[in-house]
């Protein structure tokens, strides 16, 4: 299963999407870096599938992951990168309507 990665700038990636065992337990969410530094995003908790992007300040990114998931963000400085924060997907998780919405808008720009 491909899915669609959609950021706010002008592009958009296509990757491997969760396992098909976890299809129902997916859910769209989407995440923003309100720091004035470079972040990296992982999900690595969720068996047989892997997550990491880059996101830049200001920058919003909407993906798909798991209920049971958790996004570890890491804060870039001149000596390397420090996890910073662990999110769980579920607080990150979207209504439906809003995550096509926030992929509609990341589409356009």
């Amino acid at each position: 299963m491909k899915v669609n990665i959609y950021t706010t700038d002008e592009m958009s990636q296509t990757l491997d999407g969760l396992p098909p065992e976890y299809a129902d337990q997916a859910v769209g969410c989407a995440y923003t870096n309100h720091s004035g530094a470079i972040q990296i995003v992982r999900i690595s908790n969720v068996e047989n599938w892997y997550f990491e992007r880059v996101v830049f300040p200001a920058q919003m990114i909407g993906f798909t992951a798991t209920t049971h998931a958790t996004l570890d963000i890491y804060t870039c400085d001149h000596a390397g990168a420090l996890l910073d924060e662990r999110i769980p997907c579920s607080r990150l998780a979207l209504a439906d309507s809003i995550f096509m919405e926030v992929s509609k808008v990341a589409a356009e720009q």
